[in-house]
């Protein structure tokens, strides 16, 4: 229930901070933990603070950000627009969260390095004043997630 309840308050910052006289927009890539966040949400969490926000999301179950940026035909949800590679430099975003998910294949590095990658595809588009956030669920102990 508390991952669930800040999942929530993540999700209505992100809405709060967009509180602009314009439409605001957000992306949200990562696992299953991503899609309980509810992404699509935060469009209705927008009209009912009078404001309007359009959510886009990659979400690939039980994979970490290395197996999505190498399989991004191989997705659990997405919507209209579509996945990372297209959505993320096709649109202009105001803000990108994206999910770390420990798992024995994948290290911090290998985290770091694909975080970087979709920053640089985001901002190859116009979306060049971009927000990120890393949403990280799954805080794991040194011994376990490899720092390489």
């Amino acid at each position: 229930m508390r991952i669930r309840n800040a999942l929530k308050l993540v999700s209505l910052g992100i809405v709060l901070l967009a509180a602009r006289a314009h439409a605001s927009t957000s992306y949200h890539i990562g696992n299953s933990l991503t899609w309980d966040m509810l992404p699509w949400g935060l469009s209705a969490m927008g009209t009912v603070s009078g404001k309007t926000h359009h959510t886009g999301y990659h979400v690939r179950a039980g994979m970490h950000l290395d197996y999505i940026w190498d399989h991004p035909d191989d997705t659990t949800y997405t919507n209209t627009y579509g996945n990372y590679v297209n959505a993320l430099p096709s649109n202009e975003w105001d803000f990108v969260t994206m999910q770390p998910f420990y798992k024995a294949e994948s290290t911090l590095g290998q985290d770091e390095n694909r975080i970087i990658d979709f920053i640089d595809l985001t901002r190859s588009g116009p979306s060049l004043s971009t927000r990120f956030f890393i949403y990280s669920a799954w805080p794991s102990s040194p011994e376990t997630y490899q720092t390489t």
